[in-house]
Order: structure tokens, then C-alpha cells, then sequence
């Protein structure tokens, strides 16, 4: 694999961390799942995705 592949994964890597946090910080009881995972595609995009 070549350094520019690597790096790409590793990047991946935090940006789906990041969106799996984000998600869990957004559940509450009577929160949508749409609307959390509407939140979530927005941050993942935000962060270069």
C-alpha cells in the first residue's frame, strides 16, 4: 500500500470515529433516528467525506 492510500485510511478512519461519537452524543429518548442520522451524514460530509 503507498503513503497517500495509508494516509486516505487513516483519515477515514477518524472521520467515521468522529461520526460515530457525534451520533451516540445526539441520541436522547424522543429524538428522532432520521434526524440523527441526517445530523451525522451532514458532519461526516462537513469533514471531508
Amino acid at each position: 500500500m503507498d503513503e497517500a492510500t495509508y494516509e486516505n485510511y487513516k483519515q477515514a478512519g477518524k472521520i467515521a470515529a468522529d461520526a460515530r461519537d457525534y451520533g451516540v452524543s445526539l441520541l436522547k429518548p424522543g429524538v428522532h433516528l432520521l434526524d440523527v442520522a441526517s445530523n451525522v451524514e451532514k458532519r461526516i460530509i462537513k469533514n471531508g467525506a
